[in-house]
């Protein structure tokens, strides 16, 4: 999906003038009255006692809520907040990065785009090597930080696959 996301918005915008609040007030515009809608709908239609995610802190309903409503869900690397209220919400979360950062890696992308490919890999191999480093387990619980919570959905190693997408274009 990323992938076929950065490969579509080069092949779409490499050829035309935008503006960059144009750009993303379309993408806004697109993906987040919807999400909102589905949150919106979550809460009306599940019992408040049955919500599994709501923990202490971060963990509460409330401050995963205002991540989810501001789609920085998919930041933090902790599989119960990425995954709470619409769980597969995450991916327009990672997606919205991508669209932030899209219109400034579009910039002289034919001259630029192995540049940019390996600047999206360096970063993915550091916050592997961040990982092992802290000695992270591969897998654990939904509460818990492991190589699998800080990789799997944070648009930071995501965007190596966003980044193939453009380089492919």
């Amino acid at each position: 999906f990323f992938v076929l996301s950065g490969f579509i918005l080069t092949h779409v915008y490499s050829r035309r003038q935008y503006s960059y609040a144009d750009f993303l007030w379309a993408r806004f515009a697109r993906l987040w009255p919807m999400h909102i809608a589905t949150i919106a709908l979550v809460m009306f239609c599940v019992r408040a006692d049955s919500i599994t995610f709501d923990g202490p802190g971060l963990f509460s309903k409330w401050v995963t809520l205002a991540a989810n409503v501001t789609l920085t869900h998919a930041v933090v690397p902790y599989t119960a907040f990425t995954f709470s209220w619409n769980s597969v919400s995450w991916s327009i979360s990672t997606e919205m990065f991508f669209y932030l950062a899209f219109p400034l890696l579009l910039i002289n992308i034919r001259e630029t785009w192995r540049l940019k490919l390996m600047s999206a890999l360096a970063v993915v191999c550091l916050m592997l090597l961040a990982g092992k480093a802290l000695a992270l387990p591969a897998q654990g619980g939904v509460y818990d930080l492991t190589l699998e919570s800080l990789l799997a959905t944070n648009p930071a190693t995501r965007g190596f696959e966003f980044c193939l997408g453009m380089a492919a274009y």
